[in-house]
């Protein structure tokens, strides 16, 4: 195979101005070769080693404009300039070596013209070239680092529109609070007065518990009602909803089929007031939350228990899991001293992606799955879909801010919120994993105990 041998300009330079080994000189890390306003009559080519340029402004701050490896000249500038004199400061950035000839050795040995103009004026103008795309790129990384500076602005701005906007909505939230809890309170007193058809234990199932069973195991629940009590299957999926227990029903005896619908009815009502006060209360803190926002003050933490802020977290998002097949596995966990706020938080936004990632995928038989247990020392909850999985460009980045996945329109958050989920977790000594394929996505959560 053959070779282009042809020697460039930077290599007839070397040969034949920067060759002399009494010609060449040694700088350490962060030493300086030239400086702005020094008379410079040589012109220098590095040997090895790194060599930047900068300039500074008024303030004292330093603007890089160059850097110049083995092979280029610097100083050229200043050598071929009428005044001889640098504009920039030249400094080593590693350990260094540059060769140079002065000015006089210089005319002395441009004796030929023609290879003068053809190598010294083409090593120069490349030299300039490479300059200014040098100078491009750092203008682009400047331009760059701006728009960071104002997105971050853009964001302080909104933080303190978020801190007033707390502030006014905290008394309507509080309001909001106050009266489920007062209106659940007297419902069950007047449920339980006017009840003739014996469904307030249904009532109070439902503003109790609310919903429990996963899609799976209100399949399984169908199933069993309707071999139980000989009821056909829309029927037996009604009250499979409710996860009401065979002894309640049994009170009904063969009147089951006629109470169906009431035993809806009833139970919807109250599981309608249990997910109004989670909803009111987790919105109640989520303001408390932002109001203490850069403040010294903190939420004093409390005794939680990761199990409840999930289920929290799941009644917030039921709507969005209308058709999702919901696998809901929570072992025994101890509880953690926290403000629950910030895990309804975590679940919030870890689910609502998974959900959002099955729907716009529109993923055939959609599958969420939610676990913890105790494990090694740890309580861990994994949350799994399988919907169309994150790309593999930017599984690496998932956490960081500003960072926005899209697959076909598809978008995890809003490019903040898992972010915010890494800085949660971590700062309860947590870590927070991802795996990713089509598919297949499961986000882990281990805490220390």
């Amino acid at each position: 195979m053959q070779t282009n041998t042809e020697p460039t300009h930077a290599d007839w330079l070397r040969e034949r101005f920067f060759s002399d080994p009494l010609r060449c000189i040694s700088l350490a890390a962060g030493e300086q070769l030239l400086q702005p306003g020094q008379y410079n009559s040589r012109l220098y080519m590095v040997v090895e080693g790194l060599l930047v340029g900068s300039i500074h402004n008024k303030e004292g701050h330093r603007y890089e404009i160059f850097r110049s490896g083995p092979g280029k000249l610097v100083g050229a500038y200043s050598f071929f300039s009428a005044k001889h004199t640098s504009y920039s400061t030249v400094v080593a950035e590693v350990p260094s070596r540059v060769a140079f000839v002065d000015r006089q050795t210089f005319q002395a040995e441009a004796d030929d013209y023609e290879a003068f103009n053809e190598h010294v004026l083409s090593a120069v103008v490349e030299e300039i070239y490479e300059r200014q795309l040098q100078a491009h790129e750092l203008t682009i990384q400047r331009e760059e680092a701006m728009q960071q500076l104002a997105s971050m602005e853009k964001l302080a701005v909104l933080g303190q529109m978020a801190a007033g906007l707390a502030h006014e909505l905290n008394n309507a939230i509080g309001v909001i609070h106050t009266s489920a809890g007062w209106l659940s309170e007297c419902l069950r007193a007047f449920v339980q007065e006017k009840d003739t058809q014996g469904m307030f234990p249904f009532f109070e199932t439902g503003l109790e518990a609310g919903i429990t069973l996963s899609s799976a195991e209100v399949r399984a629940r169908t199933r069993a009602l309707e071999s139980r009590y000989r009821l056909p299957q829309p029927q037996a999926k009604i009250l499979a909803k409710t996860g009401i227990s065979d002894e309640k029903l049994d009170r009904l005896g063969s009147a089951l089929p006629e109470y169906v619908e009431p035993i809806s009815n009833y139970f919807e009502l109250g599981r309608t007031l249990n997910d109004m006060l989670h909803a009111s209360g987790h919105a109640a803190r989520v303001v408390a939350s932002v109001q203490q926002l850069g403040t010294a003050t903190r939420i004093q933490p409390q005794p939680v228990n990761l199990n409840n802020t999930i289920q929290s977290a799941l009644a917030l998002l039921k709507n969005m899991a209308g058709q999702v097949q919901l696998d809901l596995r929570l072992g025994a966990l101890p509880e953690l001293a926290a403000n629950p706020s910030d895990w309804v938080q975590v679940w919030v936004n870890l689910i609502k992606n998974a959900l959002e990632a099955l729907a716009t995928a529109q993923t055939p038989k959609p599958r969420l799955q939610i676990h913890s247990e105790e494990k090694d020392g740890s309580m861990e909850v994994t949350i799994e879909d399988n919907g169309p999985g994150i790309a593999e460009e930017l599984l690496p980045h998932v956490f960081q801010p500003n960072v926005t996945t899209k697959v076909e329109g598809l978008t995890f958050g809003l490019g903040v919120g898992l972010s915010i989920v890494q800085k949660i977790v971590e700062s309860y000594q947590g870590r927070i994993y991802v795996v990713s394929q089509p598919g297949k996505t499961v986000f882990t959560v281990k805490i220390p105990l």
